[in-house]
């Protein structure tokens, strides 16, 4: 039980750094954009 909660938030955050990334992966260019403007 324990071991398997564990499993869980780990996957969980390391799901979120892989959402942060691809956030951050599009907002990269549109801010490029925007500063170049």
């Amino acid at each position: 039980m324990h071991k398997f909660q564990l499993v869980f938030v780990s996957r969980l955050i390391n799901h979120q750094k892989q959402v942060q990334d691809h956030y951050r992966a599009l907002l990269l260019p549109l801010a490029y954009l925007y500063n170049y403007e």
